[in-house]
């Protein structure tokens, strides 16, 4: 919820199931190992009241395809994103100062970084040892970065009496989105309503 402002050290690490997440921007803190270890995490919003990505925070986020680094935050951890193999799209915030050693330390599909500011402010950016990935991927300044489209908010479940009235929201971010709704009757049988955009 909203109230939460820090997530700790490992508190959700090795959770395999896991698939979406998003951080508040209540929260500023993204502590160590936070979701270190959630192969299934392909969904990932970061909150823009966050200032410190924890050292291994989503390191083994295998499924991982795409990040955005919120200009709200300073510094990004050791091994930070280390080991999410499938990562290749990534956008910087122009608050960055710091990225830590290995952060991006075996992500070979990364082929873009979207960086908001400018050539001069990028090399101000310290940037730890053992960052090749990042180091040898296309960088873009000042563009807005083309990520998959991310559910940000899944709509929750309701199970009520015939006839009565349900309402349903989805968040979504990302370009050219649209909309599709199945219901669940007793019969097991889905029925789809039209695509909306």
């Amino acid at each position: 919820p909203d109230s939460v402002t820090t997530i700790g050290e490992k508190a959700f690490g090795s959770c395999a199931a896991l698939k979406s997440v998003t951080v508040p921007d209540s929260v500023t803190d993204v502590g160590v190992g936070a979701f270190s270890g959630c192969g299934s995490l392909s969904d990932l919003t970061i909150g823009s009241g966050v200032t410190a990505i924890g050292a291994a925070a989503f390191s083994g986020c295998k499924a991982l395809t795409g990040a955005i680094v919120p200009d709200s935050v300073a510094a990004i951890g050791d091994e930070a994103f280390s080991g999410c193999s499938l990562l290749s799209v990534l956008a910087i915030g122009t608050g960055l100062t710091t990225i830590g050693r290995m952060a991006f330390y075996g992500d070979s599909a990364l082929t873009d970084v979207y960086y908001g500011g400018s050539p001069v402010e990028w090399a101000a950016v310290s940037v730890g040892a053992d960052n090749d990935p990042l180091m040898n991927a296309g960088l873009h300044y000042g563009e807005a970065p083309v990520c998959p489209p991310v559910i940000t908010k899944q709509p929750e479940d309701y199970v009520g009496p015939v006839g009565s009235t349900a309402s349903f929201a989805v968040e979504a971010a990302g370009a050219g989105l649209s909309y599709q709704w199945y219901v669940r009757k007793a019969s097991a049988v889905k029925f789809r309503s039209p695509v909306f955009s």
